[in-house]
């Protein structure tokens, strides 16, 4: 159900899980008999603070989590599956994280907690035979997880400032990244920023401490830089192919995650 103002409740589906998170969540009987509101991923948990009382009181079951960002949906899409002609729904769904939100150029960067600014989960749900079948693929986004800023100014494009490196920087960056493999196991970075002026002082931190990373703390964060500007130009979206011809083997890696079948495959990218 929708607010109209990007705010979205279900009574009966927690909707701060995806898929596979739910999953495992009604896969264990403790878990699965907690209130939707109790078992919620605080992160996606809009009203949290305001349900904090009614929580606190033992009234979690009359709490409705919401969220903020967008659903979108296509029913009835023809599609094939094994030979035989089936029809799909199709459905979109952004969360947006409640922690470090804010407008453009003035959210940027991490905080102190590794919680990057604008963070949003966006879950693809490919459904058939009334639901029955549901497979799921997620990517998530956020502000690069450093200390920096972009004050807005009477420029198109505001000067991009790295405030810290070393090992503060490392700490919060380490920080952010241990959460995010906590959450998803695997995560791919894709940066797109300009790797030239400014924005390429800030690509060039970013590779090195996902470098740093990857060979100190886990293997399980990868990195790629592909300079989108540079790259495609004005409208040169053909060029895709060329990051997609990198990222192949990241998307085969990860699969999907699929409930409904006999042979399950277990996935969430980043």
């Amino acid at each position: 159900t929708g607010t109209g103002r990007n705010l979205f409740f279900a009574y009966h589906l927690d909707l701060t899980l995806h898929a596979q998170a739910l999953a495992d969540v009604l896969s264990s009987p403790s878990a699965a008999s907690k209130s939707i509101a109790s078992r919620a991923d605080r992160r996606f948990f809009w009203n949290r603070v305001m349900a904090a009382p009614v929580m606190d009181a033992g009234g979690d079951t009359f709490v409705l989590p919401m969220i903020v960002g967008s659903i979108g949906q296509l029913a009835d899409v023809p599609a094939a599956a094994h030979g035989k002609a089936v029809s799909l729904t199709l459905t979109l769904l952004a969360r947006r994280s409640a922690d470090r939100a804010g407008t453009r150029h003035w959210r940027r960067g991490t905080d102190t907690s590794g919680a990057a600014a604008n963070f949003v989960e966006t879950e693809q749900l490919v459904t058939l035979d009334g639901g029955k079948v549901v497979a799921s693929y997620v990517q998530v986004r956020g502000s690069i997880p450093l200390l920096w800023s972009q004050i807005p100014n009477i420029k198109y494009k505001p000067t991009t400032r790295l405030l810290a490196s070393g090992s503060p920087t490392a700490a919060f960056f380490d920080a952010h990244f241990d959460a995010l493999l906590g959450k998803y196991k695997g995560v791919s970075c894709v940066n797109l920023v300009n790797q030239k002026g400014s924005e390429g002082l800030l690509e060039a931190a970013f590779a090195a401490q996902a470098k740093r990373y990857a060979s100190s703390r886990s293997a399980a964060l990868t990195y790629t830089a592909f300079d989108f500007h540079k790259e495609l130009g004005a409208k040169n979206y053909e060029r895709l192919s060329v990051l997609w011809g990198r990222l192949q083997p990241e998307f085969a890696r990860y699969g999907q995650f699929v409930t409904g079948t006999q042979r399950n495959s277990r996935q969430v990218s980043s």
